[in-house]
């Protein structure tokens, strides 16, 4: 299901996609931006939101409560939003883990991925605090 954004949330998302997870693209890419809550292209939890951002980029949220089930899950996550980006054109696919210990989550992460192949450099994981998300996405 499309959220419907306010004109503050493509403010939100962009400093969210910016300041947050370190994305470099231009400006002209976050004039367009869809969010989707509970995409069905991941199959059911734990993948919350999918924010769609200019054709370029894609966050996939997890949500807080689902952190730890979406972090056994990382491989087919990261892959399934690796495919899910080269089926539309996307450039970049980056899934994001809500954690109030988001160092911790962040280290985990870190040392499941090394272990896995098939994944590409345009595929990305981060461990983020709650208060980091744009409020469309809460």
């Amino acid at each position: 299901m499309l959220i419907e954004l306010e004109p503050e949330d493509f403010g939100e998302i962009e400093i969210f996609a910016r300041e947050v997870l370190g994305c470099g693209c231009p400006d002209d890419v976050f004039l367009d931006i869809s969010v989707e809550k509970d995409p069905a292209s991941f199959a059911g939890p734990p993948v919350e939101f999918l924010m769609k951002i200019g054709g370029r980029l894609m966050i996939g949220v997890t949500p807080e409560s689902r952190s730890d089930e979406a972090a056994n899950q990382l491989q087919r996550l990261l892959e399934t939003g690796r495919d899910l980006r080269d089926r539309e054109g996307f450039n970049r696919f980056r899934l994001v883990f809500i954690s109030d210990d988001q160092a911790n989550m962040q280290k985990s992460i870190e040392k499941k991925l090394n272990g896995f192949s098939g994944l590409d450099d345009r595929v990305h994981a981060h461990a983020v605090r709650p208060g980091s998300l744009p409020h469309c996405c809460k």
